[in-house]
């Protein structure tokens, strides 16, 4: 698919129609539709006080504009949170063939340059018809501040066993575990992580929490959690997970307690958030796909950053335990003409995997012997080249960003980067990967590792791989592209 002619707004990546975009909240599936709330400030590109934007498609791709959601009142900005569609009517808003959608968020009064990060509360918000809320300002906040300087982003999920609703949000480096049954009064019933994962003194954000069943058959919890500052995996900000078990009251890792499982070695995946109420119990999350560092610094105009690609989720068993494993939902997209099979690249040979300004999702299987290497390099003036190095058992994978356009010093600064991260090594290697205009997005080896890196180019070239020692063997490729109606 050719690109649109603002150089800056991808082809196949949800973004605001103008203004500031951040963390994506309340994902709910209802109706054959996936509603995308995100957090906005439409008057600015610039983070500014925080609305709820609303999108919804019927495939990840075509994204229909709705009317802002959530909006900031007597009791402050409308921070991140989550949806939920209260089926039996528990909370009492709703009649006979309403929507039934309900949204949590975080009420946060009191910003100012002394007082960043202000009180901070959770709130509930209702919709009969999925596009007008209402606040619900006679019963809010829910749950009020007790006390914590960071007390954000709720998010709501059924639990089938104890027959009641869980809430986790925000405590500082810890997560607070609720329950309710009729989702506006909630029981404080543990908190988890003290001890526990990656901790740097700074707070946790945007926490997830869903059940899922691995590939033996057994029902697992997995927690996502956002964490800022620099020295996370790579600096600004990351999101980190853990597996365990939940009886909707207390959260146990199956992990040891020092084990940190990233969900993405890119610099740009944050936020990570999953639709609730989706068909067939298909696990389906999306990210911010940006980084705090220079985020209001990116050299965009009409509006700032963008969501990533959507990622199915799986639990699989590996050497090292169970992990979560990637990939791109392919509904809207259509076999290109673009395919490769059988291709032996010898040293210093490359091939076009992709043209210019086309916009895509490709697959990719090729076998590496010991002491091969190869690149990729996405953009133009290689402004962004993936180095993969096969050595005994490992492949190591190294990326380096340069910028491409020129922006303010903190992005001149903040924006080029250096990474990277060790995948094992097996008989075949799995690539799968969304280029666009202003990101590349890479799942490797069956999608247990993600690297999610944003990019700004003044000409969107061809991407090509180049083998860079001995060879490689590229046993498939193939490119899906936008189905043009």
């Amino acid at each position: 698919m050719l690109l649109s002619k603002d150089p800056y707004r991808p082809e196949l990546h949800f973004t605001a129609p103008f203004g500031w975009l951040n963390d994506p909240n309340g994902l709910v599936y209802v109706n054959g539709e996936w509603h995308l709330f995100y957090q906005y400030y439409p008057h600015s590109n610039q983070w500014g006080d925080m609305h709820w934007g609303h999108a919804v498609s019927h495939n990840f791709l075509e994204w229909k504009h709705l009317p802002i959601a959530l909006k900031p009142n007597e009791l402050g900005v409308c921070f991140s949170g989550s949806a939920v569609i209260d089926k039996n009517n528990v909370t009492g808003f709703f009649d006979e063939g309403d929507l039934n959608l309900v949204a949590f968020y975080t009420n946060t009064i009191g910003l100012s340059s002394n007082q960043p990060d202000g009180l901070q509360m959770s709130s509930i918000a209702s919709s009969k018809d999925g596009i007008s809320f209402d606040q619900h300002l006679a019963i809010n906040p829910i749950i009020p501040n007790s006390g914590s300087k960071h007390f954000r982003d709720p998010k709501v999920v059924w639990h089938e066993e104890a027959q009641h609703w869980n809430m986790v949000v925000t405590e500082g480096e810890e997560i607070g575990i609720y329950s309710s049954i009729n989702l506006k009064q909630w029981k404080k019933e543990s908190n988890w992580g003290r001890h526990e994962s990656f901790h740097n003194n700074s707070p946790w954000e945007c926490p997830d929490l869903f059940p899922m069943i691995d590939d033996q058959g057994v029902k697992r919890w997995v927690l996502v959690i956002g964490i800022i500052e620099r020295n996370v995996y790579t600096p600004g900000s990351g999101t980190h997970y853990v597996i365990g078990d939940f009886d909707g009251k207390t959260f146990s890792n199956i992990n040891p307690a020092d084990t940190v499982l990233w969900m993405d070695y890119g610099r740009d995946f944050y936020a990570t958030q999953s639709w609730s109420n989706t068909p067939d119990n298909r696990c389906v999350a999306i990210a911010w796909m940006s980084n705090w560092m220079y985020a209001n610094e990116v050299p965009a105009t009409s509006h700032r950053s963008a969501m990533s690609f959507p990622r199915e989720l799986s639990l699989v068993t590996t050497a090292q335990g169970l992990r979560i494993a990637q990939a791109f939902p392919c509904e809207g997209l259509v076999q290109n003409k673009n395919y490769i099979n059988e291709t032996k690249l010898q040293l210093n040979q490359s091939v076009e995997l992709s043209p210019s300004n086309q916009a895509s999702v490709m697959h990719m299987t090729l076998n590496m012997s010991e002491g091969s290497a190869f690149t990729l390099a996405p953009f133009t003036h290689n402004n962004l080249v993936y180095h993969f190095k096969r050595q005994s058992d490992d492949i190591v994978i190294s990326s380096v960003r340069k910028t491409d356009v020129a922006g303010s010093s903190r992005f001149n600064q903040d924006f080029p980067h250096e990474n990277c991260f060790v995948v094992r090594a097996s008989d075949q290697l799995t690539l799968s990967i969304v280029r666009d205009r202003t990101s590349f997005e890479l799942l490797v080896s069956d999608g247990l590792y993600s690297s999610t890196e944003s990019m700004f180019n003044q000409d969107f070239g061809p991407f090509n791989i180049t083998a860079t020692e001995g060879f490689i063997n590229i046993i498939s490729f193939n490119e899906l592209v936008k189905e043009v109606l």
